[in-house]
């Protein structure tokens, strides 16, 4: 993590600030979060915890979040499920992770979706965003905003992925996810479903052969310790949510509740995000480097085999993700032959 810091504190050249005391009965409020210390996902947290803080202040409440971070409350799968039931207030996760309590949200997991963070950006924020919040809302969250985890690759032991046919046979690890195992069973690898508090232990011991994450979260899980290969196979763009449990929301006052939702603050905080994770992507990569873990491109014409290969997962998903994940899809098709027409 102390290289990390340093990368960050190159790219980002951040400060903070001291904590606003309050009067009032005081409301402390957990936000948990399988992201390490120091890294964006830590800061935009603490960044969010201490905007809200101050607003609830001049609303005349004395309010502070308490990020809880790197795993401490659980890995995100049941993190998600504490959130659900109303015992966990607040909760950063990847689509992926949601997922698991609203599958058709999976479809932001599938393969090879956007073509670039731009097209992510514009459907997020522009096409879906309404949807989404209805359909967690469903499920028992409130939707507060979007975040990323960004582009994934491929990180490797032994083995690089440079090729489509390079995935055969290889045991690597997935998040719990239905697409994530779809796609690589599709892709020719054998996935393996498995929390991030056990993926370190898993690479040590040579339990799978690789994973997928981003540059990002692979530096700051100190998982690119136990890696020699890093492949840019850009297969997955994942989103990550900020959400807060309805059962816990509903019974606050109605000033909070404001605050939480504020749409202008949103959208800043969410622009903010993602710069802070966009702007560390290639000084991490050449961190990567730095610990001798080889940096791979993959041709456009490979990717486009992969593509290929995985878009058989699409068409699964119509069946698993259900109606409402079908509808989705199709209002992110739509918007995405929008866009494109209009570049």
């Amino acid at each position: 993590m102390r290289s990390l810091a340093v990368v960050m504190c190159l790219g980002l050249g951040l400060a903070s600030g001291p904590a606003v005391a309050a009067k009032g009965k005081k409301i402390s409020v957990r936000a948990g979060s399988v992201a390490p210390q120091g890294t964006p996902w830590a800061i935009w947290l603490k960044q969010f915890a201490k905007r809200v803080s101050k607003q609830a202040k001049a609303a005349g409440m004395n309010v502070r979040i308490k990020p809880a971070l790197g795993g401490k409350l659980g890995g995100e799968k049941e993190m998600v499920e504490e959130c659900r039931l109303g015992r966990l207030p607040l909760i950063g996760v990847s689509t992926g992770a949601i997922a698991t309590a609203a599958p058709s949200l999976n479809v932001f997991e599938l393969p090879y979706l956007f073509r670039d963070s731009a097209e992510a950006d514009h459907v997020l924020d522009n096409v879906v965003f309404d949807q989404v919040s209805e359909i967690l809302a469903r499920q028992g969250f409130v939707l507060l905003g979007f975040s990323e985890n960004g582009w994934h690759g491929m990180a490797t032991l032994q083995k690089p992925i440079k090729r489509a046919d390079d995935f055969k046979g290889l045991k690597l690890r997935v998040q719990q996810s239905r697409v994530h195992l779809e796609t690589f069973r599709a892709l020719g690898g054998s996935p393996v479903e498995m929390g991030v508090p056990e993926v370190l232990s898993a690479l040590q011991n040579k339990v799978v052969d690789g994973f997928t994450n981003t540059p990002l979260f692979t530096f700051a899980t100190n998982w690119v310790d136990s890696i020699k290969h890093y492949s840019l196979t850009g297969h997955i763009y994942q989103p990550a949510v900020l959400v807060a449990s309805k059962k816990w929301f509903d019974r606050q006052d109605k000033r909070l509740q404001k605050v939480l939702l504020d749409p202008k603050y949103r959208e800043k905080e969410t622009k903010k995000g993602r710069q802070l994770i966009r702007k560390l992507n290639a000084p991490l990569l050449e961190q990567f480097k730095l610990k001798k873990v080889q940096v791979h491109e993959v041709s456009a014409g490979e990717r486009q085999k992969m593509a290929k290969r995985a878009k058989k997962v699409h068409k699964l998903f119509k069946s698993f993700g259900g109606p409402e994940g079908a509808k989705l899809l199709a209002a992110i098709e739509k918007g995405l032959k929008a866009y494109r027409r209009g570049k």
